[in-house]
């Protein structure tokens, strides 16, 4: 999300825009993988096991032309966000049923609760921006290079990620979706790839994926072949240290950062005889305060074309990162321009603060209701639908069971140029797991 934060329309929210269409490119390239990853898991688990894999949630409201501080996203953006959460979650279900699992439909889970609905802060379902309580991991390269990476971070890992209120409607979706977990699974069932809107993702994307259809070879646009790190030297500032692999061996390569195009170092290098290639290079002096991407472009070892985009924050200035005229050492949200407001006086900007409370929300009582595996009663009020006794109804007792109930939770990372530009990773969260063989299903999810 952090490209899209702050002023102005990122250009990923471009409709029709290269950028944009590069996004719906990376979300297409996911499908063969995922497919892969269900159907090792499936092989792994055995054949009684019951795996069901749910997609994304739209987080955040497109209609709506309110919305709180710290979402801090505008309304062309916010329908990106619409376009982008659909199309991932078509490639997702794609993807389920060819590898014949059970989809689970979380795409509407939060409408009405999501961020920039007309609700209060405590029925809130999704955090806004958050500083977090991981931003030591950032903070050093912000004060000491001017540089944020945003894969790492540049805003705390839950910003514009579900709470409390959310888990207990994914529970009720969930639960209801897959008869508490007893839903059987599909038989494996090849499909092409979902086409992107090619009104908002450009017809550049949406021939790509005919091409992906009918098989023939296409320059891949993958985050798998490029590290990307701070290098702090001495006195230096600015400085990257990048590594990629899987190139073929003693092919050029060619970097640049955008904007505006501009070479990196002397601009072109050559991959060493294993396909491998690492550098550390200074950033140009004239890159302006804000969100720019290191491009590296090359041949991979099949021989296809590969374009590759890392995308770094740089500092306004040496002690005011987000350039809002606070400076770093009192700024509460050092890579977010600050609001000025501060509604529930915690000393967090409600740029920054991922939930603005007011006393006396009740919170403690909706935790204690969700540890003991129940909803409260309000929050599922004439849905009809059962919630699953984990405690009881699904594990039950190990020692007599033998089948095995995965829940796989198929997530991006959410701190990249925009949630879909990163590399895609597959967070696989065992809801329960019911087997003979607990181990070696496990080490194979943890993989």
């Amino acid at each position: 999300m952090t490209a899209c934060i702050g002023i102005g329309v990122c250009k990923y929210a471009v409709p029709e825009s290269a950028a944009a269409g590069r996004v719906a490119k990376e979300i297409a390239y996911t499908k063969s993988r995922l497919v892969k990853t269900y159907s090792e898991i499936k092989r792994e688990a055995g054949e009684n096991a019951r795996i069901y894999v749910h997609g994304y949630p739209k987080f955040v409201s497109s209609d709506m032309t309110s919305c709180g501080l710290n979402v801090l996203l505008t309304q062309e953006e916010r329908l990106f966000i619409d376009q982008g959460v659909h199309y991932f979650n078509q490639i997702v279900q794609s993807a389920a049923l060819e590898a014949g699992v059970f989809y689970v439909d979380v795409e509407n889970v939060l409408q009405g609760v999501n961020l920039c609905s007309d609700v209060s802060d405590q029925e809130m379902a999704v955090n806004g921006a958050t500083i977090g309580d991981d931003a030591s991991n950032w903070l050093l390269d912000i004060g000491t290079n001017g540089i944020c990476l945003v894969r790492n971070g540049c805003i705390g890992n839950e910003s514009y990620h579900p709470n409390q209120n959310a888990h207990r409607r994914y529970a009720q979706a969930i639960s209801f979706q897959t008869n508490n977990f007893r839903a059987a699974m599909p038989q494996p069932t090849p499909n092409d790839i979902p086409m992107p809107n090619h009104l908002f993702f450009g017809s550049e994307a949406r021939d790509l994926v005919n091409q992906l259809n009918s098989k023939e070879k296409l320059p891949v646009i993958s985050s798998d072949y490029l590290r990307v790190s701070t290098a702090n030297q001495g006195d230096q500032s600015a400085l990257i240290n990048i590594t990629a692999h899987n190139l073929a061996p003693r092919s050029d390569i060619r970097l640049e950062v955008h904007s505006d195009p501009q070479p990196l170092g002397n601009g072109d290098y050559i991959a060493d005889d294993q396909g491998n290639f690492e550098t550390t290079v200074s950033l140009p002096d004239n890159l302006p305060g804000g969100v720019h991407e290191i491009v590296v472009k090359g041949v991979n070892r099949f021989g296809e074309p590969v374009a590759i985009y890392e995308p770094i924050m740089i500092a306004y200035s040496k002690d005011d990162f987000d350039g809002d005229g606070v400076k770093d050492d009192i700024d509460s949200c050092p890579t977010i321009t600050n609001s000025g407001t501060d509604q529930d006086q915690d000393g967090i900007d409600d740029a920054c603060d991922g939930q603005i409370k007011a006393e006396n929300n009740n919170e403690d009582t909706n935790q204690t209701n969700l540890e003991k595996g129940q909803p409260n009663p309000e929050t599922v009020a004439g849905t009809g639908a059962e919630y699953a006794d984990f405690n009881s109804e699904v594990l039950g007792d190990s020692s007599t069971k033998t089948n095995q109930t995965a829940l796989v939770s198929t997530g991006i990372n959410v701190v990249s140029t925009f949630i879909f530009t990163s590399l895609i990773s597959l967070i696989v969260i065992v809801a329960a797991m019911i087997t003979s063989e607990p181990n070696k299903l496990k080490r194979k999810m943890e993989k």
